[in-house]
């Protein structure tokens, strides 16, 4: 993050966690007036925007942030926005700053964002799926009970099944080899997802 233009030029580096589509919440060590002009360069791909200073304040932290407005910069951040999920209220850091310095409402004509939490939710339904797996092939029967819901249920062409003989059937799985790839997570709300995936699996079951 570099200061040009009018008074005085510095540089430093930041890192944030309340982002958006069209701007930041970062912290900033030095005092910058509302409407100040500030260059954003990112280190892992070199891209640059400029941004314009919405609010200048310090935190619960007594840290000192400040709100970004991206210039002629539409996803700064290279972040896929279109979850299937309901609209999250802005983080209050962003939504209605406060404090010593200046107050102003952060890019108050763009439309509502969402938080970018779905990724991260995301990444653990993965995790678990993996798991699962795992589990299936080292025969861990404590596992497959900690990761296998009481109410889980598979739809198959014998019928329905329940957990308990879906354990049976998966203790007496032999697998040599599972390739988990190409992962999908879909977010319905914050109770319900669906993660879909391709797999290639050799197995034997009952010694066939």
């Amino acid at each position: 993050m570099r200061r040009e233009g009018k008074g005085p030029t510095w540089e430093e580096e930041t890192e944030t966690q309340v982002l958006s589509r069209y701007g930041a919440c970062l912290e900033c060590r030095h005092a910058v007036e509302a409407g100040g002009i500030l260059a954003i360069l990112r280190r892992d791909n070199g891209q640059r925007v400029n941004g314009r200073v919405s609010y200048c304040r310090f935190n619960a932290k007594g840290h000192r942030e400040i709100g970004i407005e991206f210039l002629n910069c539409d996803n700064f951040w290279d972040v896929d926005w279109n979850f299937d999920e309901p609209p999250v209220p802005q983080p209050e850091t962003l939504r209605k700053p406060s404090g010593p310095a200046q107050n102003e409402p952060v890019l108050a004509d763009k439309p509502r964002r969402k938080r970018h939490h779905s990724r991260g939710l995301a990444n653990i339904l993965v995790a678990k799926e993996k798991q699962l797996w795992d589990a299936i092939k080292a025969k861990n029967m404590h596992v497959l009970e900690r990761l296998v819901a009481r109410d889980c249920f598979w739809v198959t062409g014998e019928g329905v099944q329940v957990k308990s003989p879906d354990l049976q059937d998966l203790s007496e799985m032999s697998s040599m080899d599972c390739a988990l790839e190409d992962f999908k997570v879909t977010v319905l709300n914050k109770a319900a997802a669906i993660v879909m995936f391709q797999g290639v699996e050799r197995a034997t079951e009952n010694g066939s």
